[in-house]
């Protein structure tokens, strides 16, 4: 049976603080694209013969191809004409609307942006790298700047960030986003949980107004 792929997010949060000095692999980069694809957000668009034939199937339709039958029997073939005609015109004109349509979501969902996003090389050498959002893959490691726009959903996992979440929340006032937690060694760890701790976490869509680092704006 064909089941999807997942990545866990529920990990600890000395894991995530470990695994973001580190950063992915180009090992870990091809797994992670060959599993999960690129970072897009792509919306299907029909052919006009797919979009033509669900418009044909629909039930109203099915009714005017069975009366123009009965009306060319009687016969009524003026009448049964201009049925045809109306009926044909209007799938027609539901056609290229639905069409238009879909164009216009999958344009509306399509966003890319560059992103400074931190791998190792095949020394193992972490450093810095511009890619494009469309490229980024579960784990790895982006660094913020202000007016930014997230292209995922995120962990922030050092320093602090404001965020304009309205467009979730229709709330106008930013939101202050704070980094995981450092394990004190005392007690038990926590886990991410991505329903819980909101305050850790960057959804996509919504945007970076500024980010600090250690204190300092970035």
């Amino acid at each position: 049976a064909f089941v999807p792929a997942v990545y866990d997010a529920k990990q600890r949060y000395s894991h995530l603080l470990k695994h973001a000095s580190l950063g992915l692999d180009p090992g870990d980069v091809r797994r992670g694209l060959f599993y999960f694809g690129r970072n897009l957000a792509d919306v299907p668009i029909k052919s006009h013969f797919q979009l033509l034939v669900d418009e044909i199937l629909h039930p109203f339709y099915i009714f005017q191809v069975w009366s123009v039958v009965v009306w060319y029997l009687e016969p009524y073939i003026l009448y049964a004409t201009a049925i045809a005609v109306i009926s044909l015109v209007s799938a027609l004109v539901s056609l290229v609307s639905a069409r238009r349509n879909l164009e216009k979501i999958k344009e509306m969902a399509l966003f890319v942006c560059p992103v400074t996003c931190r791998r190792q090389d095949s020394q193992g050498v972490v450093e810095s790298k511009v890619i494009e959002s469309t490229q980024l893959v579960p784990g790895d490691v982006v660094e913020l700047e202000g007016n930014f726009v997230f292209p995922c959903d995120m962990v922030l996992c050092s320093g602090s960030c404001v965020v304009n979440e309205s467009m979730l929340t229709g709330e106008s006032l930013p939101v202050l986003k704070a980094a995981v937690p450092v394990f004190s060694g005392f007690g038990e760890e926590g886990h991410y949980s991505p329903s819980q701790d909101k305050r850790f976490t960057l959804y996509c869509g919504t945007k970076c107004l500024e980010a600090r680092r250690q204190g300092k704006e970035s």
